[in-house]
């Protein structure tokens, strides 16, 4: 076909043209790059098509802007007419230099024949692949791309695309995820776009749910002082939970850790054991369970049990550790002292009949020693000597008491007491003759204490001579007293409330730490010629006054120990003057011992009363009877509270009673930590006698009871 002459002229008519179209052509994709147009009219052969190029009217925009993925629309040419930030921030640009630019230019030569076929088959239907993006710094993001003719009315045909980024992915179930989401961000209709919202609301409930979760777990953990923990094998990091961070006293800044960094936070005679428990676990695939020392900054020590359990890959080969680790100081402690009150139980049983049985001796002799010191004249001496043998009885008294707290079950017998005068009192008499001293640092307003007065000065003296004893050439024990409001969270097992607080300190040897943890346990003693016996026996007392006891001590730097005890809201009653109290009326005396139903009798009669002996619980409720119908009733009686093989003092009340629901029954046993004997009142009896007693203690009881003086 012969072709149409063309003049100088009509060519250059035709280059301004192309070059008027050319400015035009730039000029409107600044505007578009700079966001000044909202919408392009482009004539073809089709007529005329309008893009709209701003979505802020469609009400899913927003949702559009805050995705994660990227997500842009296409003409059928490939030119961006929108895009949202995340698929710019994955690109590592700008919008500006995305906007009103080809696609093409973004995708890697690599995937540029997927990217075409993608846009023609996503022409009829929705598609998605797997391809490569170039970033504006030329690094290479993996994408997984879908695509969907974005067919709305009232707008020429164009494509939208959601971009996920894989650059770190790590989940597959988020590539799931994410084309359920494209799908629904993709659909045409009205009806689609709100079940994507119904989706995407859904999804952050869930993520809410998540958060609250992880929330509850952190917490839970804190509770229960239980950390998690898991160990990337080939990266050798080791990711922890909150409170993993807590347990060992570690920064939480530090987010991540190597395997052999948190080292310094284990105790060094338990970090090898540890160590090469994972090691084995890595090498055999087998769990493991340990316990072991964590040392925290300041020096304290926390127990903890670590269990761990290995995971493998695909391939079959171990690629992480998981476990935990708990706080188990409390429990082990818990559990120590468990383990020590059965002990002291256990040690009680064989304990108690043999105070019961020396007390019962002791009595005779203190009985038969203070009639003889009550008939001769105290300068002499006879007198002496017999003083001798009280002191000497009195002694064997405070063993039995000791043996006797051993007892199971037993109770002291309480007193409102001046702990003051406790600590005076019994520091010095056992330093008397000695090369060391106490200095005292009480309380002026110290509170008084509910107590057994001779157990609690039994405590002070165990405690005292084991310091004077750990300064062979003497030296300074320094007592101290102090009032203490005890709190909830003060790390204290003791209920909320008013407490005295005791500190004993010596200037000793001191104590090893490894053998801090069993010195309250029976018959343990670091001492040559120790018994074992004086600190459990401390322990126990303090216990059975809902007391508490610890002890913190250095080899070369002293020992000290800290008491607790309940302090009493009752005033100290004032001392009475002892002496001897002569009555008259007759008394029965029951006890299966004879030689103590004997010095018994003797003793009324020197205070001026008549008596009557039985053996045991039967015979005492007979004569008690016969006295009755004869019109001779006894003014009293002492039962004593274990008889052996017969009716005992707390069987015997109950059936005197019956008989005299005013009878005056004096309770008497060598078993002075038993209940009744704490609780007399409560068991009908209207005074108590602990085995041994002298003749003072005697007339006392019986003149309150025959008075009435005693409430």
């Amino acid at each position: 076909m012969p072709m149409k002459p063309t003049t100088q002229e009509q060519l250059l008519l035709e280059l301004e043209d192309l070059r008027a179209r050319l400015d035009e052509a730039e000029e409107t994709l600044r505007a578009i790059r700079s966001g000044e147009v909202d919408a392009l009219v482009v004539s073809g052969v089709d007529g005329e098509q309008v893009f709209t190029l701003k979505g802020a009217d469609h009400s899913y925009r927003m949702l559009i802007e805050d995705m994660s993925e990227g997500a842009l629309t296409l003409t059928v040419e490939g030119v961006i007419l929108y895009a949202n930030r995340s698929f710019a921030e994955m690109l590592k640009t700008s919008l500006e230099k995305v906007i009103g630019f080809a696609i093409h230019t973004w995708v890697a030569p690599d995937s540029q024949q997927i990217f075409k076929s993608l846009l023609r088959k996503g022409a009829d239907e929705k598609r998605r692949e797997q391809l490569v993006l170039t970033a504006g710094d030329g690094t290479l993001v993996p994408v997984y791309l879908s695509v969907s003719n974005l067919d709305i009315n009232e707008m020429p045909a164009c494509f939208c695309l959601v971009a996920t980024d894989l650059t770190e992915q790590k989940r597959s179930d988020a590539i799931a995820a994410s084309e359920k989401l494209a799908r629904e961000l993709l659909a045409a209709s009205n009806q689609s776009r709100l079940e994507l919202l119904s989706v995407i609301e859904d999804q952050k409930r869930a993520e809410e749910a998540l958060r609250n979760s992880e929330a509850l777990l952190v917490e839970a953990q804190a509770v229960a002082k239980f950390g998690s923990w898991e160990y990337d094998v080939a990266k050798d990091k080791l990711t922890w939970s909150k409170e993993m961070f807590r347990i060992f006293d570690l920064d939480p800044a530090l987010d991540e850790l190597k395997w052999i960094e948190h080292r310094q936070s284990i105790h060094p005679e338990d970090f090898e054991r540890i160590d090469q428990a994972m090691r084995d676990a890595i090498e055999n695939g087998l769990p493991y369970r340990e316990e072991f020392r964590i040392v925290h900054h300041d020096g304290s020590t926390v127990l903890a049990e670590t269990i761990g359990k290995i995971h493998r890959s695909e391939s079959g080969k171990i690629s992480k550790l998981s476990g935990t680790v708990q706080d188990i100081t409390e429990r082990k402690r818990i559990e120590k002292e468990l383990l020590r009150s059965q002990k002291l139980e256990s040690v009680g049983l064989l304990a108690g009949g043999i105070a019961h049985d020396f007390n019962n001796i002791l009595t005779v002799i203190l009985g038969n020693v203070s009639l003889a010191m009550n008939q001769i004249t105290p300068d002499g001496e006879i007198f002496d000597l017999l003083k001798e043998v009280e002191t000497a009885s009195a002694r064997a008294h405070t063993l039995t008491r000791q043996l006797l707290t051993f007892a199971k079950g037993g109770a002291p017998v309480k007193e409102t007491a001046s702990i003051k005068d406790i600590l005076k009192e019994s520091s010095s008499f056992v330093l008397r003759g000695s090369k060391s001293g106490c200095e005292f640092s009480i309380a002026e307003d110290l509170w008084p204490a509910e107590v057994d007065v001779g157990q609690m000065s039994q405590v002070i003296n165990n405690i005292v001579v084991n310091a004077n004893q750990a300064m062979p050439n003497g030296g300074i024990i320094q007592v101290a007293a102090e009032n203490l409001l005890i709190n909830n969270g003060q790390g204290f097992p003791l209920k909320p409330g008013r407490y005295i607080r005791i500190s004993i300190k010596d200037q000793g040897v001191g104590i090893a730490g490894k053998h801090l943890a069993n010195i309250f346990d029976p018959y343990f003693t670091t001492k040559q010629e120790g018994s074992g016996i004086g600190l459990a026996v401390t322990y126990s007392i303090i216990k059975k006054h809902n007391g508490h006891i610890t002890v913190e001590s250095r080899l070369g730097a002293g020992t000290t120990f800290h008491i607790y005890l309940p302090a009493s809201e009752k005033a100290v009653p004032e001392k009475e003057e002892v002496r001897l109290i002569k009555g008259q009326g007759r008394i029965l005396v029951m006890d299966d011992e004879s030689s103590l139903r004997e010095i018994i009798g003797i003793m009324l009669v020197k205070l001026g009363y008549e008596s009557e002996l039985a053996k045991d619980g039967a015979e005492a409720i007979d004569m008690y009877k016969a006295a009755i119908e004869s019109g001779k009733p006894y003014n009293a009686v002492i039962l004593d509270l274990t008889i052996s093989g017969g009716m005992g003092g707390a069987e015997a009340i109950n059936k005197l009673l019956e008989i005299d629901p005013e009878v005056k029954a004096i309770v008497s046993s060598g078993y002075s930590n038993d209940p009744v004997m704490a609780n007399f009142q409560e068991y009908g009896f209207k005074g108590m006698m602990p085995k041994p007693f002298k003749l003072v203690l005697l007339s006392k009881v019986l003149h309150e009871v025959l008075q009435g003086e005693k409430e």
